[in-house]
């Protein structure tokens, strides 16, 4: 799910279902394109013209003034990640890869009013990138996560080294795989999440802790950062909200509801990266226990999800 700067909300892979892609104007959902293969969304983008590029297991799209032009082949089901203005990267492997273990880094840039595609960095693996705060785009990467330099992506030319910096963080899990994601929140904390578990490790920890499946299990890897810093962690049947040592974790039991697929709105403070789109979720989780105070939510379409939006 990705919300654009006009306001519109994009909706793909999960909580499009069978339509493949499926736009959301304030008052009705419909398919922004007649021709959007069936494909699994797996991330959004947007670029300074208004264009919203979709990565999916096809490869690389790009929706602009109603027209759907396919950038690159490939299976991207990693998403792709805004670094700068009209630069963007993605893990994609090659038409009849194994994106598994066949993947590459791949740049896309705007240059004389062209998009240019160059395969920067070979042997990722299909894992989200992430851009913190500090311009460093995380990634995992085998022994814990690695690190670019926005600055030497953006700049970086055929023939030059693309230094990277590896970080040991030793979990059981490998986080390599399945589109997993590394985030880096506003107290120096690293998280990391694949599809079965997560872990953490704050600049104080000694050694990297894993959480337990009570607080995270089987579910698409995603990491939000709240305003207040709370980390928000889903997962199949549950989501936890919180910080180390003292997550609420929501179920059905507890406010969790047990309908089929809701979506909202996700509104934090900054920036890019894991935390930077909308969230599915249930709608009662929100209404009852995350933003009491907040300003009316309104309540629009007639889908098997409803869509939560604030009222500026």
């Amino acid at each position: 799910m990705f919300e654009d700067s006009r306001g519109g909300l994009w909706l793909g892979g999960c909580e499009a279902g069978a339509d493949g892609l499926v736009y959301f104007d304030g008052s009705r959902f419909f398919s922004p394109v007649a021709n959007f293969p069936k494909a699994t969304v797996s991330g959004m983008a947007e670029d300074s013209e208004g264009g919203i590029w979709m990565a999916s297991e096809f490869g690389l799209h790009r929706i602009y003034e109603g027209q759907l032009q396919k950038i690159f082949d490939g299976a991207a089901t990693a998403g792709i990640t805004r670094i700068a203005s009209d630069v963007f990267v993605a893990a994609i492997a090659s038409p009849g890869a194994n994106p598994s273990t066949d993947s590459a880094l791949v740049r896309l840039t705007r240059i004389s009013g062209k998009w240019q595609t160059e395969t920067i960095l070979r042997d990722v693996m299909q894992v989200r990138f992430t851009l913190d705060r500090s311009g460093q785009i995380l990634y995992g990467c085998e022994g814990g996560f690695c690190e670019l330099q926005s600055r030497d992506v953006i700049d970086w030319h055929p023939g030059a080294m693309l230094p990277i910096t590896r970080h040991r963080v030793p979990t059981r899990t490998t986080y390599t795989t399945n589109r997993a994601v590394v985030w880096k929140d506003r107290l120096g904390c690293v998280w990391l999440r694949g599809q079965f578990d997560a872990s953490y490790q704050c600049p104080d920890d000694r050694l990297p802790v894993t959480l337990p499946p009570g607080i995270a299990s089987l579910g698409g890897p995603m990491l939000l950062e709240a305003d207040d810093g709370s980390m928000v962690i889903p997962s199949f049947a549950k989501i936890s909200i919180g910080r180390p040592g003292n997550f609420r974790v929501l179920t059905a039991a507890n406010g969790y509801p047990r309908q089929k697929r809701f979506c909202c709105r996700w509104r934090y403070d900054y920036g890019s990266g894991a935390g930077s789109r909308p969230l599915a979720t249930p709608r009662r989780v929100w209404r009852r226990h995350a933003f009491a105070g907040w300003p009316e939510w309104h309540i629009a379409g007639q889908q098997p999800w409803v869509a939560w939006r604030q009222l500026d």
